[in-house]
């Protein structure tokens, strides 16, 4: 009889004791679980530019086929360009479309174009020894015309209307075509200003009045969050996403196009109509 109560009462504690080593068991795992199970990787689309930003310059089509892809928890721009031109456009209505995290860091300049992209990211951080703004738009028209008439060139364009050449570099501009281009840049840089005014809440006319500034003047000016070297930027993406710096990978990515060293020597044609072009067509630069 004793043997038989003693089995029940071992039984019965043993049945309470059941709990109560569930509890410690899942304490255990909730404590441990960063030991366990590794955290998972924070996946950074690297954009690293550094030339102007143009169709003729960065593969543009492949760079928004990488920001509209959806295996990135966040995009870091790191930019070292002076500007572009409407390709920009392009880029600015993509990063407006979507809600991945996005970050810019000044790798030493970033205006006009370029910076047009920087607003378009959550956070900016410029190196200190940075160049910020340059907001606007201008037109390049060169007039070759007085030189061909000493050289005794002469140039017979015909055309379907009288403004099909606009811009070409074997005529001045007509009053008319001066004020008509005035007016396309005054359009582009109004879309410009105001998509900058809103985002960062300046409305300063300093500001925009299209001037280039120092990256301390430029955070005074509320054109940027931050000023620091790289190193301020990986602490502050780390921050963001709650994790340590060694957990986020970062797929780098360039968009330049890379030409042959010998490309320049041996195509004399590609260079000359890399000329023609500075002077016969009229570009819109931002």
């Amino acid at each position: 009889f004793y043997i038989y109560r003693i089995r029940q009462i071992i039984r019965k504690k043993v049945f309470l004791l059941i709990p109560l080593f569930i509890l410690i068991i899942l304490l255990s795992v909730f404590l441990l679980k960063p030991h366990i199970l590794p955290e998972k990787r924070v996946r950074i689309l690297k954009i690293n530019i550094d030339s102007l930003i143009t169709s003729d310059n960065l593969n543009i089509d492949r760079l928004i086929d990488d920001l509209e892809g959806k295996n990135y928890d966040g995009i870091l721009f790191v930019l070292n360009s002076p500007g572009g031109n409407l390709d920009i456009l392009r880029i600015v209505n993509t990063l407006e479309s979507i809600d991945t995290p996005k970050f810019c860091y000044i790798n030493g300049e970033a205006t006009s174009a370029a910076y047009w992209l920087c607003v378009h990211s959550d956070y900016i951080i410029a190196r200190p020894d940075s160049i910020v703004g340059s907001i606007g738009a201008y037109i390049e028209v060169i007039d070759i015309s007085k030189l061909l008439d000493k050289i005794g060139i002469n140039v017979s364009i015909i055309k379907s209307t009288p403004y099909k050449d606009i811009g070409s570099g074997y005529r001045p501009l007509t009053e008319f075509e001066l004020e008509y281009l005035k007016r396309v840049v005054e359009r582009v840089t109004d879309d410009f200003v105001r998509d900058i005014a809103s985002r960062r809440n300046i409305s300063n006319n300093i500001s925009l009045s299209g001037l280039w500034f120092l990256a301390k003047d430029a955070k005074d000016m509320n054109l940027i969050d931050d000023i620091g070297e790289y190193e301020k930027m990986l602490d502050y993406i780390s921050k963001f996403y709650n994790t340590s710096k060694e957990n986020i990978v970062f797929i780098n990515k360039e968009y330049k196009y890379k030409k042959p060293w010998y490309s320049n020597i041996f195509n004399f044609r590609g260079f000359i109509e890399e000329i023609a072009s500075k002077v016969l067509i009229t570009k819109i630069f931002i």
